[in-house]
């Protein structure tokens, strides 16, 4: 997850008189290379002002009530018949500024349909020659029997999607290009944007690689640094540094945007370097940063790389608009997300709520956020075992974005692909497909056709196909998944692993431990290559690989890699976490196999607290009923009664404090008390299951009437 003098006094003074915040601006018409004019009648409409239409100069003011200076304005209609907004990006951005006036932009529709239409014709014709000549190679190769017949078509076939991707893609960033100001960039950079107009991507990435920018930005930054530290405030010389550095960032962005255009693992790892070394040399413009970060996650799952820039970023807003504004509660849900994905919850549950708080108590103009941080939170409670407030979050996340844009959206696919996520959780894996399989279609519809969020929803339906023992059909999935990911991502990607990772696990379902060992370290190795040897992900691996062993009956092998992957997982989290948990339940399955069974109780003692203090509510119920019943196959009823309170609580939080669960778990302590011959506390235990059990199953069911009477008997004996 991501802006007179004396005039403006003269308001300012009334504003503080009155107290309004007056901005003023001008609204001006696109005229491509040449110079932009005044454009009258347009009608502007924004929350916390009255509206107002710009006068025969351009010139417009908008009287705030309550916003403050800083604050972002936030534009429900701006328009003029016949012309579309141009400058859109900025007026996301627009921030209140009593002290400078804000420029709007407005491009003659038919004006603005032509560029773009011109983007689309030069560009799909150089797609569709690109295409035709990679399928008459193919053609040529068949035919020379270079190509059996199969391979051919499978070729052939993946040349095809990625046609249709590049057409689908060129959609996505075409609006961008259709809206960059020719008449405010230099000569070169036109050619540039001519060449991009003719499909001659080559070419434009070429020139801007020969104009150094990112090269020229850093040593700016660089120059800009050393006049600081030299006089210690801005001068002349510094202001026309700034103007200057302004400048090629605006560069540095439509380089980026070629290259996004352009597509490919190669031009990706370009923006990544673009983003991340341009922010080291300048740490203080927060939009920089924010983008920073989302390259750092998205091209290269570095999400504490991400973090830095982020806490960069946040210290910048907080000094300037406070803790509480909505651009600190930007950041802090993006920041909730990246401790999410780098697996550190408690972090993720903090920041995600700071966001939510402020959300929710700001106007209904905030509701897509809003409906983000629904949907991450939920994602967080699922990892931490909480599936109920995971739906919860989720079900308002999907309410508040179908409200907003209709079904067939990005957004609400990547809702239900979460809601199937936590439908695996409980068990239920035919809802769970159904939800995977509609998020499917939906980007079927709305999507490229190589689109990664595809390859995501290929791999989940994959994983439900599993959990329902159709392994083929999981297999086949998870092909699907690796053939869009290879392509899109290299085959060296993260994401690439997880597919193999996925692939480990249904050959372990099947008892095909070498072929699950063989996909699970193909996966750790990529891990680690892509993101080091200390992180969770080479973990995980180290963990499955056990896990395999262990399964295979090499006990020894199993050990040493359990060990391994807590001794990783301590290095990276400290003594508690989830993670440190779940490798202290499987050296416990090793020790309890091994007949161990005081070593085997030991890691699973260390493991509950974690989860407990975690929240990791189905791991706190399956691991305090397991030690439960360890004790009470030692006769130790008292630490079986204590273990099996703590399950009900877990099975409580869960389920209500009436359910099925919860009645079976007290007639269980109940049975434990009778052991003990401890009367009373058996019966009130008991008395919680009939309660349940009545209201259940009915007061006429055999359960109720079999309890009624062990009960009976009870009463009797403890009146004795």
């Amino acid at each position: 997850m991501r802006k007179y003098l004396l005039f403006a006094f003269v308001i300012l003074v009334g504003c503080m008189a009155f107290g309004q915040t007056v901005q003023r601006g001008v609204v001006r018409e696109y005229n491509e290379r040449s110079a932009k004019t005044p454009l009258a009648g347009v009608e502007l409409r924004v929350s916390g002002a009255g509206s107002t239409m710009s006068g025969r100069d351009g010139s417009f003011a908008l009287e705030f009530l309550t916003l403050e200076p800083g604050e972002r304005v936030n534009v429900r209609r701006i328009e003029k018949e016949g012309y579309v907004l141009f400058n859109k990006e900025a007026v996301e951005q627009w921030n209140l500024n009593p002290s400078n006036p804000f420029v709007l932009v407005m491009c003659r529709a038919d004006r603005f349909k032509r560029i773009r239409d011109n983007y689309y014709r030069n560009s799909e014709e150089r797609y569709a020659t690109q295409y035709k000549k990679e399928r008459d190679e193919l053609g040529r190769l068949q035919k020379e029997g270079k190509l059996k017949d199969e391979e051919y078509r499978k070729r052939l076939a993946e040349v095809s999607a990625e046609y249709e991707r590049r057409l689908e893609n060129l959609d996505t960033y075409v609006d961008r290009f259709a809206r960059i100001d020719l008449s405010e960039i230099s000569g070169v950079e036109q050619e540039i944007i001519e060449l991009v107009e003719a499909g001659r991507f080559e070419e434009a990435i070429q020139k801007y690689d020969d104009l150094r920018i990112k090269e020229q930005l850093v040593e700016a930054l660089e120059r800009r640094r050393k006049v600081h530290n030299a006089i210690g405030r801005l001068t002349a010389a510094e202001s026309n540094m700034s103007s200057s550095i302004d400048s090629l960032y605006a560069s540095a962005e439509r380089q980026i945007a070629t290259l996004r255009l352009a597509g490919g693992v190669g031009n990706n790892s370009k923006i990544l370097a673009i983003y991340r070394e341009i922010a080291e040399a300048d740490s203080s413009r927060v939009s920089w940063l924010q983008s920073t970060a989302l390259a750092m996650s998205g091209y290269a799952a570095d999400y504490n790389g991400a973090l830095h820039y982020l806490r960069q970023a946040l210290k910048i807003i907080t000094g300037s608009s406070g803790e509480k504004s909505v651009d600190a509660a930007n950041i802090y849900s993006e920041m909730g997300s990246m401790y999410r994905l780098a697996g550190d919850y408690r972090h993720a549950v903090e920041y995600l709520e700071k966001a939510l708080a402020i959300y929710e108590t700001a106007d209904g103009s905030f509701e897509s956020a809003l409906a983000t941080v629904y949907n991450n939170l939920g994602l967080t409670q699922n990892a931490l075992g909480q599936d109920r407030k995971a739906l919860d979050y989720l079900q308002r996340a999907l309410t508040i974005i179908e409200a907003e844009s209709g079904h067939d959206t990005p957004r609400v696919a990547t809702v239900y692909n979460n809601i199937g996520l936590i439908l695996h959780n409980l068990g239920e894996y035919s809802q769970a497909l159904a939800c995977h399989t509609e998020a499917l279609e939906i980007r079927k519809r709305v999507l490229p056709p190589g689109s990664t969020e595809l390859a995501g929803s290929y791999l989940n339906i994959g994983a439900e196909h599993s959990a329902l023992g159709d392994y083929d059909e999981a297999i086949e999935n998870f092909k699907a998944a690796l053939v869009i990911m290879e392509r899109e991502l290299g085959n060296e990607h993260p994401n690439v692993a997880l597919i193999y990772h996925d692939i480990g696990v249904v050959h372990y379902d099947t008892g095909d431990c070498p072929r699950a060992l063989e996909n699970y370290i193909k996966a750790m190795e990529l891990w680690r290559k892509a993101l080091g040897d200390e992180h969770p992900y080479v973990a995980l691996s180290l963990s499955e690989i056990g896990k395999t062993y262990f399964r295979a009956n090499d006990p020894e092998m199993a050990l040493d890699y359990q060990m391994q992957a807590l001794k990783l997982r301590k290095k990276i989290y400290g003594e508690a976490h989830p993670d440190i948990a779940n490798s202290c339940v499987s050296l416990a399955n090793i020790y309890s196999e091994a007949g161990d069974t005081d070593v085997a109780r030991e890691y699973l003692e260390k493991a509950l607290p974690i989860f407990e203090d975690f929240g990791v509510t189905n791991r706190v119920l399956e691991i305090a009923n397991t030690l439960g019943e360890m004790f009470a196959k030692s006769d130790d009823y008292e630490q079986a009664i204590a273990y099996r309170i703590r399950a009900l609580r877990a099975i409580e939080q869960k389920f209500g404090a009436v359910s099925e669960e919860s009645a079976l778990q007290c007639g269980t302590i109940g049975f434990h008390y009778l052991r003990l011959k401890r009367y009373p506390e058996a019966l009130q235990y008991l008395s919680r299951t009939l309660e349940a059990f009545r209201e259940i199953h009915g007061a006429d069911s055999a359960q109720v009437k079999k309890l009624e009477e062990l009960m009976a008997r009870l009463d009797a004996r403890d009146e004795d």
